[in-house]
């Protein structure tokens, strides 16, 4: 039996309501792919010699919606953010290609040059796009974004607040599952959106300066 214009718009607004309901009170320690320290909010530890660190952070004032974001350093999984978390991520000096995305979004790029003993911090933002898609039709998709937060700039005086919002967040065997177990599908989505990053003629960059 057909559904008429009333019923369509009846589910509709169901789904939209239950939609915004599980975003806003989502138990963000329910996915077991991370757990969440509570207990532990804006602890960053230093670099180890030689080494340098790079701080993810996904401030809920700058990330609507319920998708975790997945982190790579290349093609390495390095961290998952849900909201109002943090990470912090050590790693080699150089020169380094960050990206993110989420379940239903697209692939975002960062790329930076570090120097060793510094740390330097990345802001992850994810918002809301347009609908398209599976259930009754259409289904949420989200736009992921990273930005590095410089010195001397009002996000960098933020900072500070934004990591004592947040608490750490930890990957668990379960991520890494899932990445191998999706590893052809990332890649196809990494590659398809950085066609599309390598002619964007203004990029976010970190520089060997961001760092402290």
């Amino acid at each position: 039996m057909k559904m008429n214009t009333i019923q369509r718009c009846f589910l509709i607004i169901i789904f939209l309501f239950l939609y915004f309901t599980c975003a806003i009170t989502q138990n963000v320690s329910a996915d077991p792919q991370y757990v969440i320290k509570e207990d532990v909010t804006g602890v960053v530890p230093k670099p180890s010699e030689g080494k340098a660190m790079v701080v993810f952070i996904r401030s809920a004032r700058y990330s609507t919606g319920y998708t975790s974001v997945r982190i790579y350093d290349g093609e390495k999984l390095i961290g998952l953010l849900s909201s109002d978390t943090y990470f912090a991520y050590e790693t080699n000096p150089g020169k380094h290609l960050f990206g993110g995305t989420g379940t239903w979004s697209e692939y975002a790029f960062l790329e930076g040059e570090l120097l060793p003993g510094k740390t330097y911090y990345i802001l992850v933002k994810v918002g809301q796009g347009v609908f398209g898609g599976t259930v009754f039709g259409f289904a949420q998709r989200f736009i992921v974004g990273l930005y590095p937060i410089k010195p001397k700039t009002r996000d960098w005086r933020s900072r500070e607040v934004w990591l004592s919002e947040c608490s750490l967040i930890e990957m668990t065997e379960e991520a890494y599952k899932w990445d191998r177990e999706n590893l052809e599908k990332i890649k196809v989505r990494r590659e398809k959106y950085y066609e599309e990053w390598l002619k964007e003629t203004k990029k976010h960059v970190i520089n060997p300066e961001d760092g402290i």
